[in-house]
């Protein structure tokens, strides 16, 4: 059963409602007060580089909403579109990329206006600002009104406990850290067949850990590990690894510490274009399809992230015959790879002195 109206969750702290409704207030007030920084732009006669810094303290003010977006698309989404509410998901996170533009414009034009802050300058980064701030106040209406009705209509109890759960990972904007939240027990026999009933589809879709002993052995063509070790193993290796089988759906990701982008437990199961905004889409179908047809076996790409030098490569996974069994995404930092230079033979010197020592 979904969570009813009657029981208020936004006033009960660390509920997702309760954290994007307090998210939203705050980010009202840093709404009015860019406007009234936008107003002074307008009526500037004369260059101003202290408000070129304002300007820059507001974009980088309103881009902390970003963290609210992605949180929403990446936890709130993926258990909207497993009710089969995939429309509202998917034109609010075009609306969230349209806002990514302007804030991302405003950053480019901000070198300029920074060197040269005449009214003209400014003003460039002040219509951006301006769209972005008009953009938000529609975003957050439409949570308010559309968005957090619908979710809280649709959704029980164990789902929001699970988007409270991985929260964290994604962070806050303009908030403190949230209390936990503690969902309600099932409170009838229909509730808990129902939460049962999404246990169930969890544990096919891979998001609940199988009962499988730890000690238990997985045997391959060239050894064995226990389901510890092999636990143990992914979330050693320094690449953040996706599995998305020949159905493109999202099967599995590893968890080390070293992840470039959060994975929710709710992508698993979950078609592999949806977990990508609107605009990004028709480059993911171009890579799935390639692999489909054999057209290409590996795509690359490389971003900058935070100063950050992110590599991110697709693998067709074929088996032995060429059938085609899915695709494997790797993503890792490689800013220090990316700097060495010259040789470093320590590691060999190493291991010569140990076979000496007979070690």
């Amino acid at each position: 059963m979904a969570t009813d109206m009657k029981d208020a969750p936004e006033t009960r702290p660390g509920h997702p409602v309760w954290v994007m409704q307090a998210e939203n207030a705050e980010l009202s007030d840093v709404i009015s007060q860019v406007r009234s920084h936008l107003e002074t732009v307008f009526s500037l006669a004369a260059p101003s580089p202290e408000l070129a810094a304002t300007l820059a303290d507001d974009n980088a003010l309103l881009s902390q909403a970003l963290t609210h977006y992605k949180r929403k698309e990446e936890l709130l989404f993926p258990h909207l579109e497993a009710h089969g509410e995939t429309d509202p998901p998917k034109t609010m996170w075009g609306r969230d990329d349209d806002i990514r533009g302007f804030l991302m414009m405003a950053g480019s034009l901000l070198d300029g206006a920074r060197t040269s802050p005449t009214p003209g300058n400014l003003s460039s980064v002040a219509y951006q600002l301006e769209d972005a701030v008009r953009a938000m106040e529609a975003i957050a209406a439409d949570e308010e009104n559309v968005l957090i009705p619908l979710a809280l209509e649709r959704l029980d109890e164990t789902e929001w406990a699970q988007i409270a759960e991985e929260s964290g990972e994604f962070g806050y904007a303009y908030i403190e850290q949230p209390p936990a939240y503690e969902a309600d027990a099932p409170a009838t026999e229909g509730d808990a067949a129902d939460a049962g009933a999404a246990a169930d589809a969890d544990i096919a879709a891979g998001t609940e850990a199988a009962t499988i002993p730890d000690d238990a052995k997985v045997r391959l063509s060239t050894g064995e590990f226990t389901i510890a070790q092999l636990e143990a193993v992914f979330a050693t290796i320094p690449l953040d690894l996706t599995f998305v089988d020949a159905d493109d759906k999202t099967r599995f990701f590893s968890h080390g510490d070293t992840r470039v982008f959060p994975r929710p437990k709710s992508c698993l199961g979950r078609d592999v274009y949806a977990c990508h905004p609107p605009k990004s889409q028709p480059m993911v179908h171009k890579v799935f399809e390639d692999f489909r047809s054999g057209a290409r076996d590996s795509y690359e790409f490389w971003i900058h992230r935070k100063g950050r030098f992110i590599l991110i490569r697709y693998f067709a996974v074929r088996a032995a015959d060429g059938t085609y069994l899915g695709a494997l995404e790797t993503t890792q930092d490689i800013t220090d790879i990316h700097e060495l230079e010259g040789d470093n033979r320590r590691g060999a010197d190493i291991r010569r002195e140990a076979r000496e020592q007979g070690l």
